[in-house]
């Protein structure tokens, strides 16, 4: 708006001297004698609305670059603000807690997810702050060791249960990644996923399993596995107990359990098998099997196929 009113004011006052300039140029020749003072004056006010409105053309210029240079600036604000709103759409659909950190540790964006895991009363400190600011200092050194890690290295990643800060005990899955803004700024970008449910399936297969192994070892029981596609053969521990072999010994294809059949059941238990596998028969059979000692010794083998 400045420059505009310049340009206009400038423009009016070399309108005024060039109308003056050819008024006189015009009326002239009545006038018998006319000092040369007078028209050397007149060429000088020519002269001075030439640059009159010359400076009026170049504060019109002004003016129409400065409103370019602020309608880009504002297009580009836009944008940014749209592109902004559209990454915070997609940060907060992600389940996963999403949150970045500066070189002095504190937070300076954050997905829903990452914002939830604090009281709504305590929500308003966490950007510009470590969120670590009550914990002990020994706590937070701890806390803080893969962000350093990740800060040195470029990478850093750590499975941990934890306690949050809405006080819920989880196991998370956390990667962090240093990346580097337009200005050179360092940051971490970390992401960290809640696998309790995961690590709770675990414990609870492992515990499981446990008993199983226990059971099977208390009731004699040896479990094995046949890979039909893959052609590899399974013997748990027990089993190769069973046999009188130990893992260096053992072979893992079937003719490690076909070699130790009884001549006379060898027939009739691999076409029981394979009866299973094409006819989906029941597979239960006894026979006898060769120990490692060259012994025999009778066993009941069930067993069911699982066909993709």
């Amino acid at each position: 708006m400045k420059y505009s009113l310049k340009a206009l004011i400038l423009c009016a006052i070399g309108a005024f001297f060039a109308l003056s300039t050819v008024v006189y140029f015009w009326l002239r020749p009545q006038f018998i004698d006319v000092p040369h003072g007078v028209t050397l004056l007149t060429i000088c006010v020519f002269l001075a609305s030439l640059v009159f409105l010359c400076l009026s053309y170049i504060f019109w210029l002004r003016k129409e670059q400065d409103e370019i240079v602020e309608r880009t600036i504002a297009e580009r604000t836009a944008n940014i603000v749209q592109a902004r709103a559209f990454q915070d759409v997609i940060l907060d659909s992600i389940p996963d807690i999403v949150f970045i950190k500066d070189r002095e540790y504190k937070i300076v964006h954050a997905n829903k997810a990452f914002l939830d895991l604090f009281p709504e009363k305590d929500q308003n400190m966490i950007f510009g702050y470590t969120t670590f600011e009550k914990y002990p200092e020994d706590r937070v050194e701890k806390l803080l060791e893969k962000d350093r890690e990740a800060f040195e290295n470029g990478y850093s990643e750590t499975a941990e249960a934890i306690m949050l800060p809405n006080g819920e005990n989880r196991a998370l899955f956390t990667k962090k990644t240093l990346f580097t803004d337009g200005y050179g700024n360092e940051y971490i970008l970390g992401v960290s996923r809640d696998i309790t449910s995961i690590k709770e399936a675990q414990d609870r297969l492992a515990e499981s399993e446990e008993r199983y192994a226990l059971m099977t070892r208390g009731a004699s029981i040896g479990l094995w596995d046949w890979d039909v596609a893959n052609e590899t053969l399974f013997w748990s521990p027990r089993f190769k107990e069973m046999i009188g072999i130990n893992d260096a010994q053992f072979r893992p294809v079937l003719d490690e359990f076909s070699d130790r059949l009884h001549p006379e059941d060898k027939d009739g238990v691999l076409a029981a098998l394979q009866a299973h596998l094409d006819e989906k028969k029941h597979y239960d059979v006894e026979f006898r099997i060769r120990r490692e000692d060259d012994t025999y010794i009778w066993v009941h083998a069930r067993g069911q196929a699982v066909w993709d």
